[in-house]
């Protein structure tokens, strides 16, 4: 087989214009210019994922298949897509002439096959990996200077907020209450699981509980933003006071310590496939009132059982092997 590999982060193809589709293009036209075989020609797509290292679903699904040699062949349209990393260069030529895969770089023109070949390759190498901190250094420059300016740096408002065209943060009063009400719910005495439900029950949003834990426990929250390891005032508008989130931090810390007493069969459930159970608990409103049933759920079959009904066959089976035993042991006393 015949792989291309093409890989582009979304900044490259704004910026260079040789997105997934230029790229393949021209290996193609490498292999109809060589008269390779075209049926044997196997794409691997790596889509808005930076080459600072070899760790992508595609690369790493290319050098599987070159480990079970049914790559004969790696076209590229420059070397810096493979990798833009000096020692995964190296790395990726020391595998490919272990398993006598060909290397082609279309635009560098490269014979790796040779000694003159591989020092090239090795010299681009540094130029891609200078290239790559390079524009890291200059990406964290721009972003000091956004943040001198009070402007928010990242390209994603977070949830709580909105960014203008100037990239100054406003509040959006929408989310910022939805914030609010998540925090007077820890403060009610609810877990971030119980958080969590209430938040897709009531508000229709579905968050992991990860997530719904970072909401909470921001400094961002009460305006302190955290960049590179500094502390700075005035780029985030506050949601809420200091005190009340450190008041809900203290709430949410409590419950961890406390919650799982109401799991009695806590880490003892094991799902028929064999994956351990975890927490998850919902709302009903019965008569007014707010009734909690807990479950344990397994993430891998996306099924759950409710804790009463394990609860009642277990105590079911405890009362039925002690009859059990109370008949084997009134048999026993008959037949002495």
């Amino acid at each position: 087989k015949i792989a291309i590999y093409v890989r582009v982060s979304s900044r490259e193809n704004a910026m260079n214009g040789y997105g997934l589709d230029a790229q393949e293009t021209k290996c193609r036209q490498y292999v109809d210019l060589y008269d390779l075989n075209k049926d044997s020609i196997v794409l691997f797509k790596d889509k808005g994922i930076s080459g600072k290292s070899l760790n992508r679903p595609e690369m790493k699904k290319l050098l599987y298949e070159v480990k079970n040699n049914r790559i004969e062949m790696i076209i590229v349209y420059k070397l810096d897509r493979l990798t833009r990393s000096v020692m995964d260069t190296y790395k990726l030529l020391y595998e490919l002439q272990k398993y006598d895969c060909q290397l082609i770089a279309v635009m560098d023109r490269l014979d790796v096959n040779s000694a003159n070949g591989r020092m090239i390759v090795g010299l681009l190498a540094v130029f891609a990996q200078w290239e790559r901190e390079l524009d890291q250094e200059r990406t964290i420059a721009a972003q000091e200077e956004m943040v001198h300016q009070g402007k928010y740096p990242y390209a994603n408002s977070p949830f709580g907020w909105d960014k203008d065209d100037e990239n100054y943060l406003t509040i959006n009063t929408y989310e910022s209450d939805i914030i609010n009400d998540l925090g007077h719910q820890a403060l009610e005495g609810k877990s971030i699981l119980e958080i969590s439900d209430y938040l897709f029950e009531v508000y229709g949003i579905k968050k992991t509980d990860e997530t719904v834990k970072k909401y909470l426990t921001r400094e961002i929250n009460y305006g302190i933003f955290n960049f590179r390891g500094e502390k700075v005032k005035g780029i985030v508008p506050a949601i809420m006071s200091k005190e009340r989130s450190e008041e809900i931090n203290k709430s949410i810390r409590v419950h961890k310590r406390t919650g799982m007493d109401k799991y009695y069969l806590h880490n003892k459930i094991i799902c028929r496939c064999g994956n351990p159970c975890i927490h998850t608990v919902s709302h009903k409103r019965r008569n007014g009132e707010i009734i909690k049933y807990y479950y344990y759920y397994c993430s891998k079959c996306n099924k759950r059982i409710n804790q009463q009904t394990l609860i009642n066959h277990v105590i079911s089976q405890i009362i039925l092997h002690n009859n059990e035993e109370m008949l084997k042991k009134a048999e026993r006393k008959k037949n002495q």
